[in-house]
């Protein structure tokens, strides 16, 4: 019988991966005419302009990584932390389609991470687990899994077509491209502010970090009509909790509770460009959510209902751009798990 322990790794696995792609696969897009935001110079605004137009460039790279999750006031598992650092080689030339079989199908990756998670039953690991994904197939092996006796393996495009995970993802990663980054926020009003600051050294060049900041509180602070300050705190309530039930404003509890929400929260996405070449050179995540007792309690929260506080960060940073990937598949001892595994999603949705 497939031990849980298993499941639960392919499901973190699966998310890092999905995610990962997301930022890895970047298209290019024509220049468009938008409004610099505040705090970006116009040399800033300029550099990430030329940038966008080769954000197509990178399908063959090394990838270095370093991600981490902290969730509190779950009533299922308390407190739970997830961190992946790590490095490897990535091939996106194979991705014709933005879905996620096609993405889980056309990408290659080979890596090695230090992983360590807490506070997930049947899943407490800190130790190396070694990846690859090729031709669909993900590999995996850990001391602590399968003492590195061979290889655990699952066929994502199998598994994610047979749960019905065929979505088209190109609107969602073109919101991450600099022209469309309003879009991660669907606002009644401008919530974004630039800043550039010197980034690490990639392939021996210097390189920028150009951040954009969703700043909630300070958005809403600028709101001087009453109405549309209720309409900005019921969007981001409806865009949080997704629940169809709608938060009542008048009761000032609920009031104070919404705005403590939003002071809780915040978000922050960068793009890594070296400015000789403008090439892209990948990405940085800081994000921050709070949810007030008084919602989850209620049974406002939905999906999130047993969650409070929410941390993720992450960098991912391509370098050796154009070099050539070419990932084998795991050899010797192969235990294959997809079955199990579909039967194991199939029966928690």
């Amino acid at each position: 019988m497939l031990k849980i322990r298993y499941v639960r790794l392919a499901l973190f696995t699966l998310v890092m991966l999905v995610f990962l792609s997301n930022g890895l696969i970047s298209q290019k897009v024509a220049a468009q005419d938008t409004t610099c935001p505040t705090g970006f110079s116009a040399k800033d605004c300029t550099l990430l302009a030329a940038m966008a137009l080769n954000m197509g460039v990178p399908q063959q790279f090394n990838v270095n990584y370093d991600l981490s999750l902290k969730t509190s006031g779950s009533q299922k598992n308390g407190n739970v932390t997830l961190s992946a650092k790590g490095a490897g080689l990535a091939s996106t030339a194979g991705i014709t389609q933005l879905t996620i079989p096609d993405i889980m199908q056309g990408m290659q990756l080979a890596t090695t991470m230090q992983l360590a998670v807490t506070g997930v039953p049947n899943l407490n690991v800190n130790g190396q687990v070694d990846l690859r994904l090729v031709d669909g197939t993900l590999y995996f092996q850990s001391a602590k899994l399968n003492k590195n006796q061979g290889w655990l393996t699952v066929s994502l495009s199998s598994l994610m077509g047979s749960l019905g995970q065929s979505s088209d993802l190109s609107q969602f990663v073109d919101a991450f491209n600099p022209a469309n980054a309003q879009q991660l926020c669907a606002c009644i009003t401008d919530v974004l502010q630039g800043k550039s600051q010197a980034g690490p050294k990639i392939d021996g060049k210097s390189s920028k970090q150009m951040t954009v900041v969703f700043d909630l509180s300070a958005a809403y602070a600028k709101i001087t009509n009453e109405q549309e300050k209720r309409l900005f705190l019921t969007q981001y309530l409806a865009g949080l909790t997704k629940s169809p039930r709608a938060a009542n404003l008048d009761d000032p509890a609920q009031l104070a509770a919404a705005l403590k929400m939003i002071r809780g929260t915040s978000f922050q996405y960068s793009w890594f460009v070296t400015p000789d070449d403008q090439m892209y050179h990948g990405f940085a995540f800081k994000l921050s959510i709070y949810i007030d007792p008084l919602f989850t309690n209620a049974g406002y929260a939905g999906s999130v209902q047993s969650l409070t506080q929410v941390n993720a960060q992450g960098t991912v940073i391509l370098s050796k751009i154009g070099r050539t990937v070419n990932i084998p598949a795991g050899t010797g001892k192969i235990v294959d798990i997809t079955d199990q595994l579909t039967q194991a999603f199939s029966s928690s949705r």
